[in-house]
This record gives C-alpha cells, sequence and structure tokens, in this order.
C-alpha cells in the first residue's frame, strides 16, 4: 500500500512538472475601466506584427516577446497614450517591421516599386518577343 501511494505522488508530481511550462504561458487576463480600452488593446494587437514570427499578429501568437509587446501595449494603453503613440513607440524600438503597413521611404521604394517594374518589363519582353 505505502509502495502504491508513493508511486502514485511521484507520478502526480512529475505530471505537475510537466505542465508547469505551459501554465506559465497561458494568456494574461487584462482588466480594462471600460470597453474602449478593451476594444483598443485588441485592435492594436491585431495590426501589430509579432517580430518573432513576422507574419503572424500579436494577438495570435504566444511567443515570449509578443506576450511582453501585448502587455507593453496593455501599460501604455492603461496610462492613456493614444493609438499613435503606442505605434510610434513600438516602431522606435522595432522599427517599421511591426506595422504591416510600411511607409513610403528611402528604404522601402524598392520594395513598393520594384514588382510592378518587373511585372512592366517582364510582360514587354514577353510581347516584344512574339513579334
Amino acid at each position: 500500500m505505502a509502495h502504491y501511494l508513493k508511486t502514485t505522488m511521484l507520478t502526480a508530481v512529475l505530471l505537475w512538472l510537466y505542465c508547469l511550462p505551459a501554465l506559465a504561458n497561458s494568456p494574461a487576463t487584462y482588466q480594462f475601466n471600460n470597453s474602449q480600452q478593451s476594444t483598443r488593446f485588441h485592435h492594436l494587437n491585431e495590426t501589430l506584427r509579432c517580430p518573432k514570427c513576422q507574419n503572424q499578429n500579436l494577438e495570435g501568437s504566444d511567443a515570449p516577446i509578443a506576450i511582453d509587446l501585448k502587455n507593453a501595449v496593455y501599460q501604455q494603453i492603461m496610462a492613456g497614450q493614444s493609438d499613435q503613440q503606442i505605434i510610434d513607440n513600438l516602431k522606435a524600438t522595432y522599427g517599421d517591421f511591426i506595422t504591416y503597413k510600411p511607409p513610403l521611404t528611402i528604404q522601402t521604394v524598392f520594395l513598393w516599386f520594384l514588382p510592378p517594374l518587373v511585372l512592366v518589363l517582364s510582360l514587354g519582353v514577353l510581347l516584344f518577343r512574339r513579334r
């Protein structure tokens, strides 16, 4: 009987230790003063990109950096900052990559205009060769 009890207790402790990392990454519960703050929080998390996951927003990411950024967004909302101030703060740290819509700058001009230019040139070459 004592051996059975020890085995059961050891199994329970091992299972608990096995589940501990999952409990550590459980989503945080955020308390807001009103529904507007909650709406802003979820909207910002849907429009900001996770730096680790790259093509996933903060809302859908469970990466540690995404959790940290969600907490930062929450704290800034609770501090009374506007959405643009929050985005500007995150851009200052992570660059334009944090948003899904990079602005048109000298660094991004090729991102915006190179694909259409290559398409037009390719179609021009194909049409020119047919003649």
